[in-house]
């Protein structure tokens, strides 16, 4: 990218960044900038090394309107470099917020990405070829709409129930329902199913900015994270688990090509969860689907029996037997990922621990909520970009994690970044 496309990335940035840099300050809290006409460097090897790095910088990139320099990209994965999901995760961000992108081709592991404006609401549709994971997509735009100032509809076509990434039912019956209680409007619809390797899925999610006055997760006194939209906003809170949980249920989900095979993981899930009071084992059937493909996943419900009007905590796990234990069911590795984490005592799984922290760093109030400790490479390696961009004003990080036994303790500074409409 030259040096003439870049100046004219920041002067069409400039107008807004006083209003940033004002934002920021009412926060307690500074951009990380880098010197005139540059790029903020990032190091894609660094952390978990694989993709999550370049979709939280770009992400940040966008609200920030800060050009990035990526490279290293994916250095730690077996097939380094950008893959199809990665190049249509940076082109859905920039076509948000209007970037000059370069490097942006199959294989490459170096990306130059500069906004030329702040992120715009509208109606966006992207598609990867294949299962690359639509959530992945739909989790590199969504901090950047989130700051947008009215709705926007998202239409991703891709792998919608694949192993290596958030899984349909996990954004729906997980995910979103936590922004919800943040006071932040999504409502999704799953138009098609698909599964690895072969894809062919879409899901349609329309974000609505949130309402500046919101019910927490959780009944609190206020907590002192952030600066609140409004007197009776409230931080985000889901840092107590009750022991017992209230419904689990195991669902084995097939397509059509499959379902004649799901006997044995029906039999291993019902072999798991027969000493579990209230649980369920479904089979399921994803009509529509394409090729072969299978999914088993367990959610799990907690509330205290004297919560009249529980909030929700709920965790969720997929089933995948890891690399050497091929021969073990993914009902039975899906039992023992509970397990555990049942013994932690935490209230947020690993996986939507990491997917919490982008969100509440846009709104004004913050949050803290308890995940398994240590923090996983997904969690630590969002906390280190974010480090990147912000800080608070004394220089300490936006994000702390404090370990405690089984369980960590995730705190997270407001920006007051979400608009709201």
């Amino acid at each position: 990218m030259n040096v003439e496309t870049l100046n004219h990335c920041q002067t069409m940035a400039a107008s807004s960044s006083h209003t940033l840099a004002a934002t920021l300050q009412r926060a307690g809290a500074k951009q990380c900038l880098t010197a005139p006409g540059g790029f903020l460097d990032i190091d894609g090897s660094r952390g978990e090394g694989g993709g999550q790095i370049l979709r939280s910088s770009v992400a940040l990139a966008a609200i920030f309107q800060q050009p990035i320099r990526i490279h290293s990209i994916r250095a730690g994965r077996s097939n380094p470099g950008l893959q199809r999901q990665h190049c249509v995760s940076v082109q859905a961000c920039a076509d948000i917020c209007g970037a000059n992108v370069s490097g942006l081709s199959m294989g490459s592991a170096e990306l130059f990405f500069a906004p030329s404006r702040a992120a715009q609401s509208g109606s966006y549709r992207w598609a990867i070829d294949g299962a690359g994971s639509a959530s992945l997509v739909l989790q590199t735009v969504l901090p950047a709409l989130l700051s947008c100032s009215s709705p926007s509809t998202v239409e991703i076509h891709g792998g919608t129930h694949t192993d290596m990434a958030p899984s349909w039912p996990f954004l729906s019956e997980v995910f979103f329902p936590q922004l919800r209680a943040m006071g932040i409007g999504v409502d999704s619809t799953l138009l098609k199913p698909g599964f690895y390797p072969v894809g062919g899925g879409a899901l349609r999610v329309v974000i609505t900015p949130r309402s500046p006055s919101h019910a927490s997760s959780v009944a609190a006194p206020p907590l002192a994270l952030g600066v609140p939209t409004s007197p009776s906003a409230r931080p985000y809170l889901l840092a107590a688990r009750p022991s017992q949980y209230t419904d689990v249920v195991m669902t084995v989900e097939t397509t059509e090509k499959t379902h004649h095979a799901t006997a044995p993981e029906v039999d291993a899930a019902r072999v798991a969860m027969q000493a579990v009071p209230a649980a369920t084992v479904v089979p399921k059937v994803a009509y529509g689907a394409r090729g072969a493909g299978m999914a088993v996943y367990l959610r799990a419900d907690f509330h205290d029996a004297s919560e009249t009007d529980p909030p929700q905590r709920r965790v969720f796990f997929c089933g995948k037997p890891p690399s050497g234990a091929e021969h073990k069911t993914r009902a039975s590795c899906c039992w023992e990922e509970f397990s555990v984490f049942l013994a932690s005592g935490a209230a947020a799984d690993e996986y939507l621990a990491d997917q919490l922290m982008l969100p509440l760093l846009l709104t004004g109030e913050g949050g803290r909520y308890t995940a398994p400790s240590p923090v996983s490479l997904h969690s630590s390696t969002n906390i280190g970009t974010i480090d990147l961009f912000a800080k608070r004003e004394d220089g300490s990080s936006l994000v702390t994690v404090v370990d405690s036994g089984a369980t960590s303790t995730v705190t997270v500074t407001g920006l007051g970044l979400l608009a709201a409409l």
